[in-house]
């Protein structure tokens, strides 16, 4: 091969490295431009709606482009920047029955902000930032039977929120900053089958705020701040089975606070204050299955303490600092 020959060949060499190159980089660049302008659009699955994104052609999953999406084991989780906030309008089917906009960033709601949603029978607002509903905002949704406001920043819920929930059978409140009820705030709410608003700031059951409350099974109040529950905190409560008050700061409770709660099966009151229980506390406790007072600061338990409690099956002192039980304890 004559040296001409030999430096042909080698600028040719040279020159298809560097279209190949450019042809890479080019390529490389229509992939990543591919992924960031992403095509979305609204699919049902497992009878729920979810945003379907495609990432170019090879990446699908549901969520929103305003989000850093991760599959993990068929589970995809979304990570929302600030952005994706209380102004961003999601373009859900107006015949939807179950929303979810859990993890995204939504501070407030407005007065009737779902009205576009008569059908709507679930409603996940979990871990959103949430610091304010206003009056009305859950007006129209007469058939909502499921409605999920835990992990946010709310600190007080107004009596008028959620006056349109008559079809209402779960209300979790759970993990907020909430220290104050409203009376009434539940009144409207008469198919209410389970209330939770552990893990807040409650310092006092005040009378009337869960009246008439007629089909209401459970309530938690459990992980507080309460002190004192008034004896007519719970009127009309004929189907009330398990109150859960563990985790609070209660030291004493009256008996006329059993006086409405005739199917009161289950008490919760571990880790509170309490140093004796007195004579007849529980003589309206009737129905009382299972009783737990562990974890307080129990000395002595009075004669008569628990006074016709027929149906009791289960009572649990553990942990605390008892030194005298008298033989006429479990009287009947």
């Amino acid at each position: 091969m004559t040296r001409y020959q030999y430096y042909k060949l080698a600028t040719l060499v040279i020159l298809l490295y560097f279209i190949g190159l450019r042809n890479t980089t080019e390529g490389d660049n229509h992939l990543v431009s591919q992924s960031i302008e992403c095509e979305q659009r609204l699919i049902k699955y497992k009878g729920m709606y979810h945003y379907q994104v495609t990432y170019g052609t090879a990446c699908h999953v549901m969520c929103p482009c305003q989000c850093t999406c991760v599959p993990d084991d068929k589970v995809v989780t979304s990570n929302c920047a600030d952005e994706f906030s209380a102004n961003i309008t999601i373009p859900y089917p107006s015949d939807a029955s179950h929303l979810s906009w859990a993890g995204s960033v939504l501070y407030e709601i407005n007065s009737k902000a779902f009205k576009r949603f008569p059908g709507l029978h679930g409603l996940q607002l979990r871990n959103m930032s949430l610091r304010c509903l206003h009056t009305g905002a859950f007006d129209g949704l007469t058939n909502l039977s499921r409605l999920a406001l835990d992990y946010n920043n709310l600190t007080k819920i107004e009596t008028t929120v959620f006056r349109d929930l008559i079809g209402l059978k779960y209300l979790n409140l759970e993990q907020n900053i909430i220290s104050n009820i409203t009376p009434d705030v539940f009144e409207n709410l008469r198919r209410l089958t389970l209330l939770s608003l552990s893990n807040n700031q409650i310092t006092q059951i005040l009378p009337d705020i869960f009246i008439n409350l007629t089909s209401l099974y459970s309530i938690y109040l459990s992980n507080n701040l309460v002190t004192q529950v008034m004896s007519s905190a719970f009127i009309n409560l004929p189907a009330l089975r398990r109150l859960d008050l563990a985790n609070n700061h209660l030291s004493e409770i009256s008996s006329d606070l059993f006086r409405n709660l005739p199917a009161l099966g289950e008490l919760s009151l571990p880790n509170n204050n309490f140093t004796e229980i007195l004579p007849d506390s529980f003589n309206l406790a009737k129905s009382l299955v299972a009783l737990s007072f562990s974890d307080n600061r129990l000395n002595q338990i009075v004669p008569g303490a628990f006074n016709n409690l027929t149906s009791l099956q289960g009572l649990d002192f553990s942990n605390n600092n008892l030194y005298l039980v008298s033989s006429a304890t479990y009287q009947v």
